[in-house]
């Protein structure tokens, strides 16, 4: 329990430090990493619930905080990325999982258990696991990619949805 108090007042303190502000490729780094940081608190918190599963699941206000925050990240990467040619997939999976964020977020609020609260945990791991190989993708487009002007009515609510598998 001792390690998953420091582990969460560390990653906390990383987030906190974290730019909001995505501009760069190196901001779509720092994204990826926040991700990472995320995720490795979430795998704490999740072997935490497994060993407890009747565990009265709080859901810890680093997480929580870090989760708004890589949220807000999020949409602001999907809006700066349409100003890049060429990526409007990244456009779509950046709003996804801002949009996803907020699920999940609820879903964690809403577990009762640490079964519960596990499961919910399962599925946000995997996004912030993908989340980390995104940040470097965008990062290079924003390298490499020309700055186009953005056309709202091109990209706006135009993103299809894929089912979870």
């Amino acid at each position: 329990m001792t390690r998953l108090i420091r582990t969460t007042a560390l990653a906390f303190l990383a987030i906190m430090a974290a730019p909001l502000c995505l501009a760069a490729p190196s901001d779509a780094r720092d994204w990826a990493n926040l991700a990472g940081d995320l995720r490795n608190m979430a795998r704490d918190i999740q072997a935490n619930a497994d060993a407890n599963p009747a565990l009265d699941a709080q859901l810890p206000a680093p997480l929580r905080m870090g989760l708004q925050r890589f949220g807000v990240a999020s949409s602001q990467l999907s809006t700066e990325m349409k100003t890049y040619d060429g990526a409007k997939d990244l456009v779509c999976i950046f709003r996804g999982m801002s949009e996803e964020t907020g699920k999940q977020l609820t879903s964690l609020n809403d577990a009762r258990t640490g079964a519960d609260q596990s499961d919910a945990l399962t599925r946000l791991v995997m996004m912030l696991d993908d989340a980390t190989q995104v940040g470097e993708a965008a990062a290079r487009v924003m390298e490499t990619a020309d700055r186009i002007e953005p056309v709202d009515g091109g990209l706006t609510g135009k993103c299809e949805a894929v089912p979870f598998r």
